[in-house]
Order: C-alpha cells, then sequence, then structure tokens
C-alpha cells in the first residue's frame, strides 16, 4: 500500500483492532480514527481503505489530498465477511494459533492464509486434531 512516504505493510493486529472495535460499535454508531486513539492516522486510514475494498466494512473513506497518505474514514459496520472475518480471529488464543502456524510455516499472513488457518487452528484448540 503506497502512503506517501513509502510503503506499508497490513498490520493483522491493528486489522483485528478495527474489526472488533466496529463489532463492538452500538448500531448506528460510527467510527472514526477518535475510536483507536494511539494508532498513527494515515495507517490506520489505510487499513480501513483496504478492509472496505476487501468487502469486509463498510464505510465511507476521502482520501486525503495532500499526497501524503491519510485521510478521513467514518466506518458504518461489519459486512457478512467482515463478521466471518472476525470469527477467525476473535478469540485470543486462535488467533495467537493462527499467527504462530503461520509463522512456524514461513508463509506470509493474507486474508486467504488466515481463512485456511483458521479451520486447523480451531480444531488444535479444541483438540480434534489428534487421531
Amino acid at each position: 500500500i503506497e502512503i506517501g512516504w513509502g510503503y506499508m505493510h497490513r498490520d493483522w493486529d491493528l486489522i483485528r483492532k478495527i474489526l472488533l472495535a466496529t463489532d463492538a460499535a452500538l448500531p448506528g454508531e460510527r467510527l472514526g480514527e477518535r475510536h483507536f486513539p494511539g494508532e498513527n492516522t494515515a495507517i490506520l486510514f489505510e487499513h480501513v481503505r483496504i478492509l472496505k475494498e476487501s468487502g469486509y466494512l463498510e464505510a465511507a473513506v476521502s482520501a486525503s489530498k495532500s499526497g501524503r497518505g491519510g485521510g478521513m474514514f467514518l466506518i458504518d459496520r461489519l459486512t457478512w465477511d467482515g463478521h466471518d472475518l472476525l470469527a477467525k480471529m476473535k478469540s485470543d488464543a486462535w488467533w495467537s494459533k493462527v499467527k504462530k502456524t503461520a509463522a512456524d510455516k514461513g508463509l506470509t499472513l493474507t486474508f486467504d492464509v488466515i481463512k485456511t488457518l483458521a479451520l486447523p487452528a480451531a480444531k488444535g484448540l479444541l483438540g480434534l486434531d489428534q487421531d
């Protein structure tokens, strides 16, 4: 993702934080940058934008005209796919297992890798991966 001054890598913990906050919002509440104190606003904006473009969030996004990255956003809600993705990331134990499995196998986390690893991680946590 280009943000004006260089390449930004996806921060999966930030993505999880955005999804969790959106899920926890009251019906009709729109989330903006004030709901994510301490986060770099340009990086936060880009993550909201990629989540929207990927179909995981419904949000209004308006890129900055300065060319330095960032912009304004208001998150409305998770989509069906957003709820499905969050279900795979919601549990701290499950999320840690998915990240560890990806790292152990030398995999770069992507939406597809998370979806693929989520089932075996869940089976492992439930003790279902033993024969």
